[in-house]
């Protein structure tokens, strides 16, 4: 038996009517006596203004894409300057951040001791995004931004040495080959590929920009690697630019690999990491921001604040710590998950400070990681610290990603915690995924790779047009 599937809708005059073999038809659909005969009935558009302003406003991103895509009237109301301003108004209110900009978060679970047949991409929050999880099998994301999701393959060589089969190659140049996935609509982009220094030390790719929505989507992207040279790729052309070496000041600090785990952070037009100050194992253990223009290909080097490692309201260690950038003002934020509090660092645009960690500025939030995240959420049983196989102490919490426009964060918390979710706007705190019990299979529920997906509604208005 086939059955016809009613279109959604989410039309004011939410009533359907039967008209027999024809299926259901929708009030905003009707013409004549039919629409006539409840021309008095109550509906949402009767509403005073900033009453209906405010209904949508409380709305998460995609319901208010969709309320503007199925009814001319609320189409115009959404697209006009005073729900702009609203919107604005309302990210101000809390702190420069909208929650409801955040579409969904996703991470790769590995199963089974981390096998590769056994990983998976899980939507754990809010709208599910369009992803072929196939992929996998042979990509790891890299970057996210705008719902877009950046892919780079993995690329394997059965006859290295040392590792055999399914070990990583040991070489250090080879084809960097990219997949762009538009999380909104499902399409795929595959760019060029590059022979790139694709090795340990290379930088991840940032999205510079994303312009537009579905499959008129734009996107221009910046990949780095460990010689300090850069390329960009425009979407619109479907084309990389030239190779350009990066112009770093000539009393620069010497540079190692980026943090593990770190993605790059936009500002503008300025790409920004977490790095070593010097090659791993050298006995030196501080950290920078290596920041690039992508327009100049100038380089700065910028120290971090103080108190960011250690202390009252700094991170434990390296892994306590997140970049990104600012929706609301433009400008660099460190954010540290401290023992006790989150911490949220702002970067000056102007060096007018003597010393270059003196350019960060400090705000204190209240969410307490030890008592408020791991106790509240995982129980008494949750660890902050632990000790490694060495011997050494160790934190158990590790920043796993933020959003810079809806100010949402996720942690993974080891020691009998799992991936938890916070939010700075709100305070609103959440459990994605509780760990494995103790005495499992060794790294079995493991996650990697978590991306939060947000939209830009305020730009997807602009590209919209009134019916």
């Amino acid at each position: 038996m086939s059955t016809k599937r009613r279109r959604a809708c989410v039309c004011p005059n939410e009533v359907t009517t039967s008209t027999g073999s024809t299926g259901d038809l929708h009030a905003c659909h009707e013409t004549g006596a039919a629409a006539g005969d409840r021309s008095s009935s109550p509906s949402l558009l009767d509403l005073p203004l900033d009453v209906l302003l405010e209904i949508v406003a409380r709305c998460d991103a995609a319901t208010v894409l969709s309320l503007a895509a199925t009814c001319k009237a609320l189409r115009r109301i959404i697209l006009g300057d005073d729900f702009r301003r609203r919107l604005a108004l309302q990210a101000a209110a809390n702190g420069g951040f909208d929650p409801a900009l955040l579409l969904g978060v996703s991470y790769r679970l590995h199963e089974h001791g981390g096998a590769e047949d056994d990983r998976r991409l899980v939507q754990a929050y809010g709208r599910r995004a369009r992803f072929d999880e196939s992929l996998l099998g042979s990509f790891t994301p890299v970057a996210s931004r705008d719902g877009i999701l950046v892919l780079r393959r993995e690329h394997r060589d059965a006859s290295s040495g040392g590792g055999g089969a399914g070990q990583l190659c040991a070489i250090k140049t080879r084809p960097l080959e990219l997949l762009v996935c538009n999380t909104l609509t499902g399409n795929t982009s595959s760019p060029p590929t590059l022979s790139f220094c694709d090795d340990d030390f290379t930088y991840p790719p940032a999205l510079l920009t994303v312009a537009g929505a579905g499959a008129g989507c734009s996107f221009e992207l910046l990949v780095a690697d460990s010689h300090l040279t850069t390329q960009t790729y425009q979407s619109q052309n479907g084309k990389w630019g030239a190779r350009r070496a990066i112009a770093m000041p000539p009393d620069h600090p010497r540079l190692g690999a980026r943090v593990d785990g770190c993605s790059a952070a936009v500002t503008g037009r300025t790409v920004h990491w977490l790095c070593h100050k010097s090659r791993p194992n050298s006995g030196e253990h501080a950290f920078v921001v290596l920041s690039v223009d992508a327009d100049t290909a100038r380089g700065t080097v910028t120290e971090l604040p103080r108190e960011c490692i250690g202390g009252k309201t700094g991170a434990f260690d390296v892994h306590g710590l997140h970049l990104a950038g600012s929706a609301a003002d433009g400008r660099l934020r460190l954010v540290a998950a401290g023992m006790q509090a989150i911490s949220v660092w702002t970067l000056s645009p102007s060096p007018e400070a003597e010393e270059e960690a003196d350019r960060w500025s400090q705000q204190a939030v209240a969410i307490h990681v030890q008592r408020g995240i791991g106790k509240t959420l995982f129980g008494e049983s949750w660890k902050p610290i632990r000790l490694d196989e060495s011997g050494r102490l160790r934190s158990t919490t590790r920043f796993m990603g933020f959003a810079e426009r809806s100010g949402v964060g996720i942690l993974w918390m080891e020691g009998g915690g799992g991936l938890a979710r916070f939010s700075l706007a709100t305070g609103e705190l959440a459990v994605l995924r509780r760990a494995p019990a103790a005495g499992g299979v060794r790294d079995a529920g493991h996650v990697s790779c978590v991306f939060l997906h947000e939209v830009d509604l305020a730009s997807l208005l602009r590209t919209m047009t009134c019916l």
